[in-house]
Formats: C-alpha cells, sequence, structure tokens
C-alpha cells in the first residue's frame, strides 16, 4: 500500500532538492533605490480643444512624465491663464509662449510635473520679438540637478527658418534638454523616406540648424542612444516618412545618463479622430553617478581654447 502511494505521489524522497541561492549585490542597492529616474518627452499636438487636453493631463499622469515639452498648441494669449490654472488642479506646472501669427497657430509650451520637478524661473516671454511664440524655455531643478527645459517649433517654411534657427541658440545654455518639431531633419538618407517633391526643399538650412546646436553643447538624444545607423520615423504620411520630432541634450559634462530614446505610438492617441499627425517622442534617463576621469578624459580638448568664454581676459 505504501509503494503504490509513493508511486502516485509526485515527490521523490530521493531526488535531492536544489534551491536557487541569491547573492545580494550592495553596489545595486535594494529594489527602488539606485539613481533617480526621469521621463521627458517631445510631442506636436497640431491643436488642441478641452478634450485634447484633457486626455494630455491624464496621459502624463499615467505616463509618470516628469517633463512634456509641446508644439503647435494654438492657445490664444487670453486663455494662457486658463490653461496654467487648469494644468495647476492636476498636479502640473504649465509654462505657455502663444504664437503671435493673426489665426494663432503654433505656439511652444513646456508642462513639468509638480512631484518631481520644480520651475525655478521662466526664460522666455511670447511678446518677445525674438521668439515669435516659437520657443518656451523654464529654468527648472530636478533630481537635485539645475537645467533648462526648451521647447522649440521650427517654421515649416523654408524663408523662415533661418530666423528661428538665429534666435533659438539665445535661449539655450549648455546644460539645456531641448525638445521640438523642427520640420528639418538632420540627415536626409537616415531620418526621411518616401517621395515627395517638396522634402528637399522643406529641409533647406537643416545643416545650419544643426551646427547652432552643437555649439550650444547639444546633441541628438535619439543618435546617442540608438547609433548613428538606426531608423525611426515621428511623422508619416502617405507618401513619405520623416524624422522631425527629437529632443537634444547636453553632449559634454552633463549630469543625465540616457536609456532609452523611442517614439511612442500610443501616446496621446485614444481618439483618433483627433490625433496628432506626429508621434511622441519620450526619453527615459537618470542622475549619472560621479567617478573618476580616465586618463583619456584628463586631457585637455584643445577647442576649449577658441571659447569666447574662455579667451576672456
Amino acid at each position: 500500500e505504501q509503494a503504490a502511494w509513493n508511486a502516485c505521489s509526485p515527490y521523490d524522497p530521493s531526488r535531492k532538492i536544489k534551491r536557487r541561492t541569491y547573492v545580494f549585490d550592495s553596489t545595486k542597492g535594494y529594489p527602488g533605490e539606485g539613481p533617480p529616474r526621469l521621463k521627458v518627452a517631445t510631442f506636436n499636438m497640431r491643436g488642441a480643444d478641452e478634450a485634447k487636453w484633457r486626455d494630455i493631463f491624464n496621459e502624463a499622469k499615467r505616463s509618470r512624465l516628469d517633463a512634456l515639452l509641446l508644439q503647435e498648441h494654438n492657445i490664444k494669449s487670453s486663455a494662457i491663464a486658463i490653461m496654467v490654472s487648469r494644468a495647476h488642479r492636476q498636479g502640473f506646472t504649465l509654462t505657455v509662449t502663444a504664437s503671435r501669427s493673426s489665426h494663432n497657430r503654433g505656439g511652444a509650451a513646456v508642462l513639468t510635473r509638480n512631484e518631481s520637478v520644480t520651475v525655478t524661473g521662466v526664460c522666455t516671454d511670447h511678446t518677445d520679438p525674438l521668439n515669435l511664440g516659437r520657443i518656451c524655455a523654464v529654468n527648472v531643478e530636478m533630481a537635485g540637478h539645475v537645467t533648462r527645459l526648451v521647447s522649440g517649433y521650427g517654421p515649416v517654411n523654408p524663408s523662415e527658418r533661418k530666423g528661428f534657427q538665429q534666435s533659438l541658440p539665445k535661449f539655450l545654455n549648455r546644460s539645456s534638454i531641448l525638445g521640438g518639431d523642427f520640420n528639418w531633419v538632420p540627415d536626409p538618407d537616415l531620418d526621411q523616406e518616401g517621395s515627395d517633391d517638396s522634402v528637399e526643399h522643406q529641409n533647406s538650412h537643416a545643416a545650419a540648424g544643426e551646427q547652432s546646436l552643437t555649439q550650444k553643447n547639444l546633441e541628438d538624444s535619439f543618435r546617442l542612444v540608438n547609433g548613428p545607423r538606426e531608423r525611426q520615423y515621428t511623422r508619416i504620411t502617405n507618401t513619405f516618412s520623416r524624422r522631425l520630432d527629437r529632443i537634444y541634450s547636453p553632449k559634454y559634462n552633463s549630469p543625465w545618463r540616457w536609456l532609452t530614446v523611442q517614439t511612442d505610438p500610443l501616446l496621446f492617441r485614444r481618439d483618433p479622430d483627433s490625433a496628432s499627425d506626429h508621434l511622441a517622442v519620450v526619453a527615459e534617463f537618470e542622475v549619472a553617478s560621479d567617478r573618476t576621469a580616465n586618463k583619456s578624459e584628463r586631457k585637455v580638448n584643445p577647442a576649449i581654447l577658441k571659447h569666447p568664454e574662455v579667451r576672456k581676459d
């Protein structure tokens, strides 16, 4: 009887039990510890009514976005105070620059989560003739570091683009995080696909625009994380696709370590009828830990000697 029971039992008394051991690594900390992680996104809204703004607030909370850089919100100057108040009730700080065009199309904004980001100063005024409502910049403190968040909306018309490229660097510093719909692509061979008669014309002044950002110590975060040959598009039509929306971050002496930079095809797209024709770009990053510079990093970059601030008496 005992033999019959043993034959039916899944337990084998002769089998040795191997226990999985877990070795705690104190350098990684306990679960939930470690460098603070932050999430920032850039998104062209293509206009927004009350329902879309409600979705923006809800999705930003659900996705735990710490900062959202917005373009083409189409808010009138007279409605800025109302939208700022609504954002505050949702736990956000909204800073807005409105378009100065007669039809109010355009504008830029920075939305920050009050739990994780503190706005310490506003750098832009929508009445500034250098701005034209296309740039919104705020100084913030997040994860113990002071930085500047900048949202930019580049002109579609190439004849207006050069002026935007000349104005944008005046609102940037060497610690800025810049996000926007720039309406040009850095590399036509990699950042666009398909046929359109106006694509080459639309990319006018692209090299000058990228050079102006490089001079401000900014680099394309998507290329930094995903490599120099990766393809991804943020605006997709029936005839062509382009990577118009990007996030730039400090190239040197950055306090951040970028982890992921990707489009999110579902974010802010709950209502297909009012959805934007752009995809949101979402980046996740953490505070870079201090470390001793290696031998090559201790060398002085000769280009520093040519910088105007270094050459001052």
